[in-house]
């Protein structure tokens, strides 16, 4: 890894960062240059900033020169991310992006298109026409949506959660790393990603306890405590929604045609716009949950 090419990572994982802790650092940190744009805006101009930085450094021979003991400082900077995010998480509610049954439709339809045309991770015919059932749920929720039990809402956000794992298996595929040289900006986006889909992970396996749990009566009101702080039941109008999957589908084939940047980067762009962009900041009123389940 060269240094420009650790320098765009390292401004991806920052940016992700900052705009899974803005929830919680917007009250607790006014300061000039934060009232001076809104939170999100201000993020992305830093990152976007370091991104620059990144792709003039790379017009240099020293500094676009791979480095093999760079490597070695992934781990630590991607751990100590997540560490923080973690710690952030057991004292604070809001870490993740709230999402509605719409986004989690877009995501699901994006990550299967991706399994259906490059065939990663490879997956029995069988399991990719399970993963449609789920899906059907979700077009049919997301159009015509309804009131839907503690249940119902659970699993599709559960499998939204698997639907995340998968995408995380795209990207660590080696065929992924091996088959093309990733640009600088890649690595942006896949340093964003990093740290969106680790974060994801780590709730998805508490998640996953806390619904085979909820075979116990009393640990239910759990599941009633968590999914506000996950789940938002605010909609966007059916025509809006229809041209929004629209465009997505426009941008893929555009992409996939034109081959602006690699598929797996628009599809991590896409999925990355969809969930952090698509919805309010807000911190949800639920009290912490982050408790033992007994």
């Amino acid at each position: 890894m060269s240094v420009a090419e650790f320098l765009a990572l390292f401004a991806g994982i920052v940016t992700e960062l900052l705009l899974l802790l803005g929830p919680w650092m917007m009250p607790q940190v006014p300061s000039r240059f934060v009232d001076a744009l809104p939170y999100r805006q201000t993020v992305l101009t830093v990152g976007g900033s370091l991104l620059l930085l990144a792709l003039a450094l790379n017009q240099f021979e020293v500094t676009s020169r791979p480095y093999m003991w760079m490597d070695s400082l992934i781990t630590p900077v991607a751990v100590g991310a997540l560490l923080i995010l973690l710690a952030a998480g057991i004292f604070a509610n809001g870490i993740l992006p709230r999402v509605n049954e719409q986004q989690m439709l877009i995501i699901h339809l994006l990550v299967g298109a991706n399994l259906v045309i490059n065939g990663v991770p490879s997956l029995p015919v069988w399991a990719l026409w399970g993963m449609l059932l789920p899906t059907v749920g979700l077009l049919f929720q997301a159009f015509w949506p309804r009131p839907l039990p503690v249940s119902a809402q659970s699993g599709f956000y559960l499998w939204y959660l698997v639907t995340l794992l998968l995408l995380a298996a795209q990207n660590g595929s080696a065929d992924y790393f091996n088959a093309i040289e990733l640009s600088t900006i890649d690595v942006f986006i896949f340093g964003s990603l990093l740290i969106f889909l680790g974060v994801h992970i780590l709730f998805a396996a508490r998640f996953v306890i806390l619904v085979s749990s909820a075979i116990v009566p009393r640990n239910r009101l759990l599941l009633q405590l968590v999914l506000p702080t996950v789940m938002s039941d605010d909609q966007t109008a059916r025509p809006v929604l229809a041209a929004v999957l629209g465009g997505v589908v426009v941008l893929y084939f555009v992409n996939a045609a034109w081959g602006l940047v690699l598929d797996q980067t628009a599809i991590n762009v896409m999925t990355l716009f969809v969930i952090q962009f698509g919805g309010r900041y807000e911190v949800a009123e639920a009290d912490q949950w982050w408790c033992l389940i007994e």
